[in-house]
């Protein structure tokens, strides 16, 4: 089981949509580190591709594709009442 903040993962969900739809799609994932939040992202998409995809780098559309598939479309266990993270099942 995994478990990710919830509105940082949408941050970087929301991102990945807007890289797709802007053209960007095939190229590499790459977050410029410019806010603290930032550091939320990176440490998702790092954890994302270690979970998911073996700990290879992913393009935007890959990151999309997979966000969409596995984390939103999938049942998402439940948010924990204290900790306020998502928990894959």
């Amino acid at each position: 089981m995994t478990a990710f903040r919830i509105i940082p993962t949408v941050k970087l969900f929301n991102l990945a949509k807007k890289k797709r739809y802007d053209g960007y799609g095939s190229n590499s994932v790459y977050i410029t580190v410019r806010t603290k939040r930032s550091h939320e992202l990176i440490e998702i998409y790092r954890d994302i591709k270690s979970v998911f995809n073996n700990g290879k780098d992913m393009t935007w559309d890959q990151l999309f594709n997979l966000m969409d598939i596995q984390l939103f479309l999938k049942e998402i266990g439940y948010i924990g009442k204290n900790t306020g993270r998502v928990q894959i099942i």
